[in-house]
């Protein structure tokens, strides 16, 4: 990342399984900044470690696989059913967006072209 942490407004959080990410990244506004996610910590708990340093953001984009009430993640998911488990990383990822900041999540399957994993049309160009 370019930009000192001071000048970030927006992140995009992108799983690694999401297909042709540098065409997706290459879709992103200037503004946001893209992080591929590692797959090492589950998903939630890596964007709110991530997210820790920042405060007032403006949105943070989430873009993976996903179906109906579920987003799959390279090392597992997050859904209804397990919500609860990851509370204090949602809350975590919560503070750290502004008073009016927004939580975009892009679920994208296989078929989609990657144009159109953005689901926040806010974050594309």
């Amino acid at each position: 990342m370019d930009k000192p942490i001071s000048q970030v407004r927006e992140i995009a959080f992108i799983d690694p399984a999401v297909e042709d990410v540098a065409v997706l990244v290459a879709g992103l506004r200037p503004e946001v900044v893209p992080m591929l996610l590692g797959g090492e910590l589950p998903a939630a708990e890596a964007i709110a470690r991530t997210v820790r340093d920042y405060e007032g953001l403006d949105a943070i984009h989430i873009v993976a696989h996903g179906r109906p009430g579920e987003l799959s993640f390279s090392n597992g998911s997050l859904s209804l059913a397990n919500i609860n488990q990851y509370a204090a990383d949602l809350a975590a990822i919560g503070d750290a967006l502004g008073r009016y900041g927004k939580f975009c999540c892009g679920a994208v399957t296989p078929a989609k072209a990657p144009e159109a994993a953005l689901s926040c049309r806010s974050c594309r160009r």
